[in-house]
């Protein structure tokens, strides 16, 4: 690709490769502005050819232009890394065609652009909603892999199965750890410390937090799209029996059919469209409200079921601190989406263990746990019957000490 018409630079060592664009090699004069960039219209023929490549204005090495990056994983293979090369290249031969056949200076022209990218949506959707295999798509003008392989998210296609020292290393990930540690702990702690006896629908919402926990690490480890879903119907796995329980509390045989009859249609169909098409929107969607209807419900169910101004009291503050971990660790993900790069840098320029202060996405696991425990918590309190005593000491940390201040600051 170095020597090819419209690339500029081909920089980059080991398995992370970035290849620039340019519209004239001798000036190293880049493309007019224009609705599609040369790199997004690689990446999307890549993306059709069944390699995610990742286009961008600039590199981590400071250099601003036109790029995509290649980066397979470290364990790729000598055939598989041959495959993406070999995608990568006739991507970049198929776009460097449609400039030529364009007008002036290279640029994409914007009708052809949108209608090659709706193309490729519909194709995608059409093959997602008949397969939930998504392997490569092949075509006859690339090398074929090496052997089949599954694919390991919806977000990194080509990848290789990763083998066990992976799956080791990654257990000292700040990512893997709290989340199955803190969760798995969490249900563990609830089960042997209740009041009453933990049986059927408690017993089900304690092992649904232990799941997801169980689960998310098992994704984590091994990235596969498998586990992905397995990580993602955890979390409905736990939030739905909580729903039941909350809608379904002191009413008539009926009602509790109706109610779980209509949440298994609910929960079946998410997560069948979610599996069978990669739809995140509705998954996401359907968490979130899921968060809403328990947040909600238990705020409303507090007075009717805690009589005491006191022990009300110290209820809305463990289930407001519950809200603020989902939210405030909802926060940091978007952040940690938004500001990849920097946080990244961050931290390699920081080191261990202050490193982990910048590690945003464990913090999200971090925080969901404590929102998770605190839901199925309450819950557990409130349908169990009428409260008289203070619960906060039967709690697990830091849930004790964040009501006691968060009650402590409002008066």
């Amino acid at each position: 690709l170095a020597a090819a018409k419209y690339v500029g630079d081909v920089r980059g060592r080991g398995l992370f490769w970035a290849v620039e664009f340019v519209a004239d090699r001798a000036t190293r004069r880049p493309f007019a502005p224009g609705p599609r960039p040369f790199g997004a219209a690689v990446q999307e023929r890549a993306f059709a050819l069944g390699v995610a490549l990742y286009p961008g204005r600039g590199t981590a090495d400071g250099v601003a232009g036109d790029h995509v990056i290649v980066a397979p994983p470290l364990n790729v293979t000598e055939e598989e890394l041959r495959v993406v090369v070999g995608v990568l290249e006739e991507a970049y031969r198929h776009v460097e065609r449609e400039v030529d056949g364009n007008a002036v200076d290279g640029s994409l022209d914007s009708t052809r652009a949108w209608k090659a990218l709706g193309c490729i949506c519909v194709r995608s959707y059409v093959g997602r909603a008949a397969s939930v295999k998504r392997l490569f798509l092949h075509r006859s003008e690339i090398p074929p892999p090496a052997k089949p392989r599954p694919v390991i998210s919806s977000v990194a296609k080509p990848l290789p199965n990763r083998r066990a020292a992976h799956h080791v290393a990654v257990l000292g990930s700040p990512d893997v750890v709290p989340e199955f540690l803190r969760r798995v702990a969490y249900g563990v702690y609830g089960l042997c410390r209740g009041t009453h006896s933990r049986t059927g629908p408690s017993l089900i919402s304690y092992c649904g937090l232990m799941g997801v926990g169980v689960c998310s690490a098992g994704y984590h480890m091994t990235l596969k799209y498998h586990t992905q879903m397995s990580d993602e119907l955890s979390m409905h796995l736990l939030t739905t029996p909580l729903i039941y329980r909350l809608l379904t509390f002191r009413a008539s045989p009926r009602r509790k059919r109706t109610v779980g009859l209509t949440l298994a249609a609910l929960f079946t169909t998410v997560m069948v469209v979610h599996m069978a098409m990669d739809e995140f929107l509705l998954h996401a969607t359907a968490f979130g409200a899921a968060v809403y209807i328990i947040a909600t419900r238990i705020l409303a169910m507090i007075p009717q079921q805690a009589p005491d101004p006191h022990v009300q009291k110290v209820l809305r503050s463990v289930a407001r601190f519950g809200c603020y971990c989902f939210a405030f660790g909802y926060a940091v993900w978007l952040v940690d989406g938004w500001a990849c790069r920097f946080l990244t840098d961050g931290r390699r320029a920081v080191g261990l263990p202050v490193a982990f202060l910048l590690e945003l996405h464990g913090w999200w696991h971090l925080l969901t746990a404590i929102g998770g425990y605190v839901a199925v918590a309450l819950v557990d309190l409130l349908v169990s019957g009428d409260i008289h005593k203070d619960p906060i000491e039967t709690l697990a940390w830091p849930v004790p000490f964040a009501a006691r201040f968060m009650a402590h600051v409002k008066e």
